[in-house]
């Protein structure tokens, strides 16, 4: 008896081990399906619901694109990483805010605070909408010679699409460049002698205007400006280094606080309308100024403006407090007409074509002197046929901000 039940014993380990392991993979099997059938039988709901959210999103959402839809399925986002998604974008501009908030509360408790980060990023651009009509991927490839169309933005029915910046609404469309170097002119000071700032105005295009706001007869300068096709700036007067330089009325002065910088930039942005931003005239103390640059460029990015910097001194902070406060910006390469002579106008206009060569795109400034646009006149006719295009300086904008 005892040799059988040892000999039971020894044929019934192995055969209990067995048994084990195959209930186990049975039985985990069969929680496997039951899951994934209930997973089956929820995921409709969950993908309905989201779409609703989708829906009850704010209008600066409410634009969609072709990912959306495979956005909606993915798990809710999570507003505590948003939030400090958010604070990590905010807190250069915040600490440089800092010593201005007071001041700037002061002269006008509406100023919002540094736009969340959606605000912030750079304007698309030339994004054709989307066409939810586009052919599905089953209806096959375009038919011979026609051209697959880019996804385009559309319109949630009932929903408005959120506003361009204002520098985009007001930018003039440029001409097609190709592979072309790019040039921009701007003139300054337009507004204050009137017989040159007509002439100015009238030249061939596209130029950029700089409309100086203490001058006269400012809305029909602007008026027959775009109506010969050129693009428009309000010419900011700042402070210059030369303390017998006068920059005119309401010129920015480091002297002034907060609240009078501020009502007399203001004061300038308001003289006319149809510009694309601002650049500025003189300046070579006040562009070096970190409190008021700061607060110059808080105003730009409040009304969606892009700002040139017209690089009166070597240490202007223009380009870098425009970067920092998500301001699309542009800086003059050369001074055309610094020195009013025939020959050195020619010879900074062959300076700016060799950069455009080199680099894609040149600006440069003049002035509405008789002599500059007796030579510009001519110098536009034949610069094209050498192989560069005039274009706005919100293409060059444009193209900057699609290099990075």
């Amino acid at each position: 008896m005892t040799e059988l039940r040892l000999r039971w014993g020894t044929m019934w380990n192995p055969a209990c081990i067995a048994g084990g392991i195959v209930f186990g993979v049975a039985l985990g099997a069969a929680v496997l399906f039951v899951v994934a059938d209930r997973q089956r039988a929820e995921a409709p709901q969950r993908v309905a619901v989201t779409l609703t959210d989708v829906l009850a999103r704010p209008m600066a959402d409410n634009v969609i694109d072709v990912g959306l839809a495979a956005d909606s399925l993915m798990p809710a986002e999570d507003p505590a990483v948003r939030r400090a998604e958010e604070e990590a974008v905010e807190k250069t501009a915040a600490e440089y805010d800092a010593e201005i908030d007071a001041g700037i509360a002061g002269a006008d408790s509406t100023i919002a605070p540094v736009p969340p980060r959606d605000f912030m990023r750079p304007p698309e651009i030339d994004a054709p909408p989307i066409d939810l009509d586009m052919p599905s991927v089953e209806q096959g490839p375009p038919e011979s010679g026609d051209v697959a169309k880019p996804p385009r933005r559309t319109q949630i029915a009932g929903l408005p699409i959120p506003p361009k910046p204002q520098w985009l609404r007001n930018a003039i469309r440029a001409p097609d460049t190709g592979r072309a170097p790019m040039i921009a002119v701007i003139i300054d000071d337009v507004g204050v002698n009137q017989p040159r700032s007509r002439e100015a105005v009238r030249l061939p295009g596209p130029l950029t205007i700089a409309v100086i706001p203490y001058g006269n007869h400012l809305r029909a300068h602007v008026a027959e400006a775009r109506g010969h096709g050129h693009e428009i700036m309000v010419h900011i007067p700042m402070e210059p280094l030369d303390p017998g330089a006068d920059p005119g009325p309401n010129a920015l002065l480091t002297s002034l606080g907060s609240e009078e910088l501020l009502r007399r930039l203001r004061w300038d942005l308001d003289r006319f309308d149809g510009y694309v931003g601002v650049s500025n005239h003189m300046g070579s103390r006040f562009t070096t100024w970190d409190k008021g640059m700061r607060l110059v460029m808080r105003e730009m990015h409040r009304r969606g403006l892009l700002y040139v910097d017209s690089w009166t001194h070597n240490r202007s902070l223009g380009m870098p407090m425009s970067r920092r406060y998500r301001v699309p910006n542009a800086a003059r390469d050369v001074f055309i007409d610094h020195d009013i002579t025939e020959d050195m106008i020619r010879r900074r206009l062959g300076k700016l074509e060799r950069i455009a060569r080199r680099r894609g795109y040149a600006v440069g400034i003049a002035h509405p002197y008789a002599l500059s646009m007796r030579i510009l006149r001519e110098w536009i006719v034949a610069v094209e046929a050498r192989g560069f295009r005039l274009v706005p300086i919100s293409a060059v904008v444009r193209h900057r901000m699609r290099r990075g």
